[in-house]
């Protein structure tokens, strides 16, 4: 129910973020199920990792395979 409202009250958001300023140079969001592309912005263009500690976290985790469906 949570996610349902959260996709709903984002893509109200990004109806309206054409006239609500934001800081970021590039974003990207994109819905879940669809993958329908709800806010773009300069998303074309290559830029390097925002963080390589959350690159080498994110590789570390995917090596490990743990069981993602374990609670």
């Amino acid at each position: 129910m949570f996610k349902k409202f959260f996709v709903v009250l984002l893509y109200f958001y990004a109806a309206t973020a054409v006239a609500l300023p934001f800081a970021s140079r590039y974003a990207l969001v994109i819905e879940e199920g669809s993958g329908k592309v709800l806010l773009s912005k300069n998303a074309d263009v290559e830029v390097p990792i925002a963080s390589l500690t959350k690159l080498l976290t994110a590789m570390v985790v995917l090596d490990a395979q743990p069981d993602m469906d374990e609670a």
